[in-house]
């Protein structure tokens, strides 16, 4: 397929981050982006992996169906199943510890039993969501590298040469990703009900034990075990004031359940159990925690500088990005709303200037204005 080449690099600014889902896809509907094979280079404070659980593999083909399924937290996978993708650099903070540093191998399919989009990576970052399954399981299987980097800006002597050879972007069509909360992040759910210590209460209950082992028995048995505990937690906080709900759980966990509604109600009238619930999900690893690093105002400017002459010094052998998206993510509060535009700017100063264009496309702006 002969690919067209874009006058200017696009650049695509969105809220959330799967907003930029739609952007991608047209770019690649439109032949300038190739359908298969493609890298994404994602900055972010945050892997944005999962999968939307009541999304059907078969479903990706249905842009409509798929849209309406992704969230900001697991909008990238889908496509990798889809086979845009093929090759994912997640670069990150040293307050990012979701995922190690390191290059991994692994396979996305159709998992037979449910339909759904599953994976044979072992990190604990997808096994303790429930992500994991056997290959032998997996049907319709692609493989991806996922390469991540924990970029050090304050040493910049750093071998590029090595950071190069790493990433290898040469020849690589791809979409440069960036999330604000890159350069400053907050962990919006330690403030939620706090009055009632909510998110200690979430650790204690949803926290997990995932195994450190690569054996596809013992991973399936802990994603089978875990997949029960988490329906059923759902279960409760969906169906409150339902006593033969209890019945799920042991005493113990009963007991902290009880007392994690009863502090809630004591402090708040108004209460969304669903966002507890999604709030206890991302407590399974507490030694990887969702990051939460808010920076100095007077450090945002430097720590900007850095990272992309830093980036803009490992990429200067490869080819410009075929797009590039941003996302804001600050309406979630995962970028503090009070930092959000100063970070803005200057990111698009440094990239409008770098790649030599104004085609500049403020989507979050456009949804603003029609509401």
């Amino acid at each position: 397929m002969s690919l067209k080449k874009y006058k200017q690099t696009p650049i695509h600014v969105v809220e959330d981050h799967h907003e930029v889902i739609p952007h991608i896809y047209k770019s690649m509907g439109a032949k300038y982006l190739p359908l298969e094979n493609n890298t994404l280079v994602h900055f972010d404070s945050h892997p944005d992996m999962l999968i939307p659980h009541n999304l059907q593999a078969d479903d990706v083909t249905d842009k409509y169906k798929l849209f309406t399924e992704l969230s900001i937290e697991n909008w990238i996978m889908p496509a990798v199943y889809a086979g845009h993708f093929n090759k994912l650099i997640w670069i990150k903070q040293e307050w990012c510890n979701q995922m190690d540093d390191g290059s991994y191998v692994f396979h996305v399919g159709k998992y037979e039993k449910s339909g759904q989009i599953k994976l044979t990576a072992t990190n604990s970052y997808f096994v303790s969501e429930v992500l994991y399954a056997p290959l032998e399981e997996l049907t319709n299987v692609k493989q991806v590298t996922l390469i991540v980097v924990t970029f050090k800006t304050q040493n910049m002597n750093e071998s590029f040469d090595k950071m190069r050879q790493l990433l290898s972007l040469e020849n690589d069509s791809y979409v440069l990703d960036i999330d604000l909360d890159y350069f400053s992040t907050r962990n919006p759910f330690q403030e939620l009900y706090k009055l009632a210590n909510l998110y200690e209460r979430l650790q204690t209950i949803y926290k997990c034990e995932t195994p450190s082992t690569s054996n596809t028995e013992e991973l399936s048995k802990f994603v089978a075990t875990r997949s029960e505990q988490l329906n059923n937690l759902k279960q409760f906080f969906m169906n409150l004031g339902d006593e033969k709900v209890k019945d799920l759980f042991d005493e113990k966990a009963c007991e902290l359940l009880t007392q994690l509604v009863n502090e809630v109600n004591k402090y708040y009238t108004i209460v969304d159990w669903e966002l507890i619930h999604e709030a206890g999900c991302t407590c399974d690893d507490m030694a990887r925690p969702l990051p939460h690093h808010v920076t100095d105002q007077d450090q945002l400017i430097p720590l900007i500088d850095n990272t992309f002459k830093f980036w803009f010094s490992v990429v200067d052998q490869a080819k410009p990005p075929v797009l590039i998206t941003i996302s804001r993510s600050s309406e979630d509060d995962y970028c503090p709303p009070e930092q959000v535009d100063v970070i803005e700017s200057h990111v698009l100063s440094l990239l409008r200037k770098k790649y030599d264009t104004n085609d500049l496309h403020l989507h979050y702006a456009e949804n603003s204005d029609s509401e």
